[in-house]
C-alpha cells in the first residue's frame, strides 16, 4: 500500500470547512490536521493510502467557486511522517548531537521538505508547528548527527524555491529544554 499526504489550504475558513465535509463523505482518510490558520484561512492535512488520498483531493478542489489557495499532494512519503502525527509527540529520550529547524511559508511546501530531509538522512522527526501563532508559516525539527542534520537541511533547502524558505538553523549540541519544545 502505497502512502500520501495531501494538504490543502483555503483563503476562507466557511470554505475549507465545507471541504473538509466533502471530503469525509467520499473517502477514507486519516485526518492529521484541520483547523483555521494564521491570517483568517483554513488548513487541512490528512494522510492514508494514495488511492483515498486522490479521492480526497478530488472531493476538496471541485468547487467551481472557491479553488483552494495552495495544495499538494505527497505520494511515497517517509514513514515517519504520517507515525509522528498518528502517535503525537512524546518528550525526546536520547538528546541528538544535533537539531535541524526549517521553516516554510506555507504548508504546503513544508511537507515536501520534510519528507526530502528524512529521506536525504538518517535523522529523526522531533517536532512540527503548523500555521498557528507564526503567520500561516509551517516549522518542523529533526534531530541526530551533526553530519545527518547537515544532509537533512541541505535536502531541504534544494527542493523549496527560495522565496518559499521563511529561515533553518542547524543547532549542535542543542539543551535539553530546547530539544523537547512542544508542537503538533
Amino acid at each position: 500500500m502505497s502512502e500520501a499526504i495531501y494538504v490543502v489550504e483555503f483563503r476562507s475558513i466557511s470554505r475549507g470547512i465545507a471541504a473538509l465535509d466533502a471530503m469525509c463523505k467520499r473517502t477514507e482518510f486519516e485526518l492529521l490536521y484541520a483547523a483555521p490558520v494564521c491570517i483568517g484561512k483554513y488548513l487541512i492535512c490528512v494522510g492514508g493510502d494514495i488511492a483515498d488520498i486522490t479521492e480526497a483531493q478530488t472531493a476538496a478542489e471541485t468547487d467551481d467557486d472557491e479553488m483552494p489557495l495552495a495544495s499538494s499532494l505527497l505520494t511515497g512519503i517517509h514513514p515517519a511522517i504520517l507515525s509522528y502525527f498518528k502517535k503525537g509527540q512524546s518528550k525526546t529520550e536520547e538528546m541528538p548531537a544535533a537539531m535541524g529547524v526549517f521553516e516554510t511559508v506555507s504548508a504546503a511546501q513544508a511537507f515536501f521538505s520534510l519528507d526530502k530531509a528524512l529521506k536525504g538522512a538518517h535523522a529523526k522527526l522531533m517536532r512540527v508547528w503548523i500555521c498557528n501563532t507564526i503567520g500561516g508559516k509551517l516549522c518542523w525539527v529533526l534531530g541526530g548527527s551533526t553530519s545527518d542534520i547537515q544532509s537533512a537541511i541541505s535536502a531541504a533547502r534544494g527542493c523549496v524555491p527560495e522565496k518559499e524558505q521563511a529561515g533553518s538553523r542547524i543547532i549542535i549540541a542543542p539543551d535539553s529544554r530546547v530539544v523537547n519544545l512542544k508542537g503538533v
